[in-house]
This record gives structure tokens, C-alpha cells and sequence, in this order.
């Protein structure tokens, strides 16, 4: 009785397959790319056609039929296999399926990637350079049984390991070129992962190559802000020193000698303890000296006898300034910042006033207010937080003033930016870290 099914299945059943299949239609696809059959397929392919010719023999003699009918029934019995195969691939049920055993096994051709990747990882905390990180992966890949040798170029360097072979493999990973010397010919699944070996030294590399340039960057940014702010208090200085000179020159022409000697004898003091603090500067550019702690009193004077008879009022309306102690280091990089502004706005605007004020009762309170024209929005919103253009410097004073203001308590802001009233205030307060707000 099987054997009748099986004769009527295989006379009609195949009919009926070969029918469907002429008529189904045929469309010439160009073939995008050619593929190489690597080992694995080849062995599964020898294997399967193994499994038919000894199953149908097999068949032929247990069951005594003829040749044709256990070919058919091998045939129909690997079918099922494969189809139940084709239904366990994916997961199923809860089931995780053959695709992630097949998937890990391909993963693992010819090392076990995840201690390989857990060394990777190491050597990468490991080194800190770029150039000792790739010098370390490649020795890694180096080590593979099957590799000979590796040759690589980087914007960070190039280097040598092993010998070369005549299997070379070229590859390209971001700015990472490798030449890797195989000791036989690779097939594509080898090649596959050779490849996924490669992209992943050279994500690591490219992550350490940028760290590093970062870090050069926050050196070099680190330099120029200790520079910027070296050059404005040099300036300051020799304003100041100026300042003096002008006076002893008056005082000679005038005959007031002795006022001229009370005023150096508080002038000086201050000028080489300012000295002392940016030599302190450029010893140490990540910090900022906190300087000492004055009476405002006491640096109120000092202020006022260094910019005498510069056509400039001072008025102190602080009652309680002789008890109030300020860091003097903070006002005067302030206050010289803001009045050398004031000057030179009065090389290019006639008649401005400039008004210096010191008021508070439980703090002091630093004013400078000039009558010129009011600061352009765009200059006054990068104020502070950033460096504006500037014609006459590099733009930076009163950004390292605010930030210098800070660290000690201190917000340095635009009080008011009128045209005839534009006041620039320091004040004891508590800082956000959002930027002052500009009214």
C-alpha cells in the first residue's frame, strides 16, 4: 500500500511540482556581486549529498524496493528535515533558536572573540596614548594562530609585526589602514571576521585618538587663557607705572615733592605685590592666586592716588568701608580692567564722565559708570562668559575678571547699558551657573 502512495505521489506529486515551477516567472536579476563558497558551506553541501546517496542505498536494501522509489523517499525525508530545521532557525516558544548557536560559532572562527575583546579593552584603559593602544591591538591580532604578520598606518603612527606572506589582506577602518599577512589563503567567513576585528580595533582607536586631542586642546586652551590673562595684568602694571612716572613728572615741574613721595610710598607696595601674584600666575596656570584680604578703606585710597588727576570721580559712599575686607587682588583686576575701558572709549567719544563708586552697607559694592555710548547687544551678550573682538587687545579682560570674581563670591555684571549711563558692577552674591543677565 506505501509503496502505491509513494508511486502515485512521485508519478503525479512531482508533476505537479515541475508544472508550478515552469510557470512561475522569471526575472533577469543583475548579479550585484560575485561570492566565494567558503569551507563550511562546502562540507554542509558534501555532507547533505552524502545523506542522500547512502540513505537511498540504505532504503533500497531494508526496504527491498527499487532505486528510484528510495531515492524519492531520501528525498522527501531530507526535505522534512530541512524544513523543520528552517522552523527551529529563528526563536520560537521561548526557544532561542539555531541562529544564535550558528551566529556564536561564526563569531568564535578562529579565536573566542569575547576574551579578545575583554584584552582589547584592557590594553585600552591600559594606554593611554592612541599610538600605544593600536601598537598593543595589533599585537593582539598578531597572535592569531592563522596570522603571519600585520603592517598599519594611523595619523598617529605606523608599525610592523611579524613577517609578510603571499596572502596579504587589505583593510580600512576610519583613519586606520592594515595590511595583514595571512599564512594561507582565507575564505570568506574567516574574512568576515577578520573584518569585524579590524572595525572594532579601529572604534577603540578612533576613541582614544580623539580623547587625546581633547586633552591637547584643554593644554593649549589652558596656555593661552594663562597667557591672555598675563598680558592684562601686565598692562595693567605698566598702566600703572605710568600713572606714577606722569605724577613724578608733575611734581617736579609743580614743586610737591613730598605728596609725590607719600603717594609712591603706598603706590609701590601694591605694584610688587601685584608683581608677586602674576609671577604666581605663570607658575601655576591652572590655578588663580587668591591673593590677601585689604579694608576697603585702605584700597580705596591706594585706587584713588594711583588714577589721580585722570578726570575721574571717585565717590565713596560706603559708611562702614573700614571694617569691609575685600580681596584686593579681585578689585584691582577689575577695576583696572574697567577703567582702561572707560579710557579708551574717551579716545574715540568727547566729553564722557566716568564715575568710580564704592558703596554697601553689609557688603562692598564696586561701581564704574562712564556717559558714553551704550555696548552693542551683540558684544554685551558675549560679555563675562566669553571673548568679544576687540581692536585694541585680545578681548578677554573682562572675561577672566568675571570668572577670577567668581571664585572668590564675587558676580562682575552690567548694572545698566544706556546711552549716558552704561555701569558695570561688582558685588558680593550668590552665582548661578547660568551667565549674568544683561538689563
Amino acid at each position: 500500500m506505501t509503496t502505491e502512495v509513494l508511486r502515485y505521489l512521485i508519478q503525479y506529486g512531482l508533476l505537479l511540482v515541475l508544472i508550478s515551477m515552469a510557470a512561475m516567472p522569471v526575472e533577469n536579476e543583475p548579479i550585484l556581486s560575485s561570492h566565494a563558497v567558503d569551507f563550511f558551506s562546502s562540507v554542509l553541501l558534501f555532507l547533505l549529498v552524502v545523506v542522500l546517496v547512502l540513505g537511498s542505498f540504505t532504503y533500497m536494501v531494508l526496504g527491498n524496493v527499487n532505486y528510484l522509489e528510495a531515492l524519492s523517499f531520501t528525498l522527501f525525508s531530507l526535505a522534512v528535515l530541512l524544513l523543520m530545521l528552517g522552523w527551529l532557525w529563528s526563536p520560537r516558544f521561548g526557544f532561542s533558536g539555531l541562529q544564535n548557536l550558528f551566529s556564536r560559532y561564526l563569531l568564535n572562527v578562529g579565536t573566542p572573540l569575547d576574551e579578545w575583546l575583554s584584552a582589547l579593552a584592557q590594553a585600552s584603559e591600559r594606554e593611554q596614548k592612541a599610538a600605544g593602544f593600536l601598537k598593543s591591538a595589533m599585537r593582539q591580532l598578531s597572535e592569531l594562530p592563522w596570522i603571519k604578520g600585520v603592517t598599519w598606518q594611523s595619523p598617529s603612527n605606523d608599525g610592523k609585526l611579524g613577517d609578510n606572506s603571499e596572502y596579504p589582506i587589505r583593510l580600512e577602518a576610519g583613519q586606520l589602514r592594515l595590511n595583514i599577512f595571512a599564512k594561507y589563503e582565507v575564505k570568506t567567513a574567516v574574512l568576515l571576521h577578520t573584518r569585524l576585528l579590524v572595525q572594532i580595533i579601529g572604534q577603540f582607536y578612533e576613541a582614544k585618538y580623539r580623547e587625546n586631542i581633547l586633552q591637547r586642546m584643554t593644554r593649549l586652551q589652558a596656555i593661552y587663557e594663562t597667557g591672555s590673562r598675563l598680558t592684562h595684568d601686565v598692562k595693567n602694571l605698566l598702566q600703572s607705572l605710568y600713572t606714577l612716572i606722569s605724577a613724578g613728572q608733575q611734581a617736579t615741574q609743580t614743586g610737591e615733592t613730598k605728596d609725590f613721595q607719600k603717594m609712591l610710598n603706598r603706590q609701590l607696595p601694591m605694584l610688587t605685590h601685584r608683581l608677586e601674584l602674576t609671577l604666581k600666575k605663570l607658575s601655576a596656570p591652572q590655578k588663580e592666586p587668591s591673593g590677601e584680604y585689604i579694608s576697603a578703606t585702605d584700597w580705596w585710597d591706594i585706587l584713588r592716588g594711583r588714577y589721580h588727576n585722570r578726570n575721574i570721580k571717585f565717590e565713596n559712599a560706603n559708611t562702614n568701608t573700614s571694617i569691609q575686607l575685600i580681596p584686593s587682588a579681585v578689585f584691582e583686576n577689575v577695576a583696572d580692567n574697567l577703567l582702561d575701558n572707560a579710557r579708551k572709549k574717551r579716545m574715540t567719544e568727547t566729553n564722557i564722565k566716568v564715575v568710580v563708586r564704592l558703596s554697601g552697607t553689609d557688603s562692598v559694592v564696586f561701581t564704574v559708570c562712564d556717559s558714553g555710548e551704550p555696548i552693542p547687544e551683540i558684544v554685551a551678550s558675549k560679555l563675562f562668559y566669553d571673548t568679544v573682538d576687540s581692536e585694541t587687545g585680545l578681548g578677554t579682560g573682562l572675561y577672566h575678571a568675571y570668572r577670577w570674581a567668581k571664585q572668590h563670591g564675587y558676580l562682575l555684571s552690567l548694572k545698566n547699558n544706556e546711552k549716558g549711563a552704561v555701569c558695570f558692577i561688582l558685588e558680593k552674591k550668590e552665582i548661578n551657573t547660568t551667565p549674568p543677565s544683561h538689563i
